[in-house]
């Protein structure tokens, strides 16, 4: 696999500090440059008159860089048959939010304060007690494990609305989500690359994602395993080879 570049870092300033809310010894002073990532649409030929995702949304590059990082995880957690327990959950959050503005005592471990869910400023809800992530956790952990007659895609449904409605971590939370429910699929014959298509899928389809798992939330969760069921339809055209 090709190795994972390094990000650049640059000595922090005082500003930086206003920025992150943390002494100028202790703040996260990199800008990652922006970058813009597009998937052409492309003819009927290529998919016949199958649907397929338009991006254009503006992803930070180290964004970009601790996807890699994630799916190289995925690969080597799959090809060991590595259960999801907490430590795997950790590893996926810390590698999501290296080189962020996340402080290092919030990455990999549980949060110790409480939350409110919010998107373009509305509530959504209130993540669990922290008193009460740990055996929330432990609950969705060991259903995941069990790899009984369920159809995968519910599967993945279910564990991603569910660490999003505990939302374990301060920030972070959709990323590790969405990288859980790769690693679910992967585990059914999934190609790993079906991971980076989901990304780029949800990216061009923001208002969609984001209603979908609100509804998921409310109690709607047909809602969330159909819009998932066809991003994983569309998201499997693109991502070769495909196993499954």
């Amino acid at each position: 696999m090709t190795p994972v570049p390094r990000l650049p870092q640059k000595p922090p300033s005082s500003s930086d500090a206003r920025v992150t809310g943390l002494s100028a010894s202790r703040a996260v002073a990199y800008e990652p440059p922006r970058v813009v990532v597009r998937l052409r649409r492309t003819g009927p030929a290529a998919y016949g008159s199958r649907p397929k995702a338009l991006i254009e949304r503006e992803r930070p590059l180290v964004e970009r860089i601790n996807w890699q990082r994630v799916e190289a995880f995925l690969c080597r957690a799959h090809a060991a048959s590595r259960p999801i327990d907490e430590a795997f959950v950790f590893s996926l959050h810390r590698l999501t939010l290296e080189g962020t503005v996340v402080r290092e005592e919030d990455r990999g471990s549980y949060r110790d304060r409480r939350v409110v869910v919010r998107y373009q400023k509305r509530m959504w809800g209130r993540g669990a007690e922290p008193s009460d992530i740990d055996g929330a956790m432990g609950a969705l952990l060991a259903r995941v494990n069990w790899r009984g007659s369920t159809d995968v895609i519910e599967a993945a449904a279910s564990a991603f609305l569910e660490f999003v409605r505990i939302h374990p971590f301060v920030q972070g939370n959709g990323r590790v989500a969405r990288a859980l429910a790769t690693y679910i699929l992967m585990r059914e014959g999934f190609s790993h690359r079906i991971g980076m298509q989901l990304e780029r899928y949800f990216d061009g389809n923001p208002a969609a994602y984001y209603s979908a798992i609100r509804r998921g939330l409310l109690g709607d969760v047909s809602a969330w395993q159909g819009l998932l069921r066809e991003a994983v339809r569309v998201s499997a055209l693109l991502a070769a080879p495909f196993t499954r």
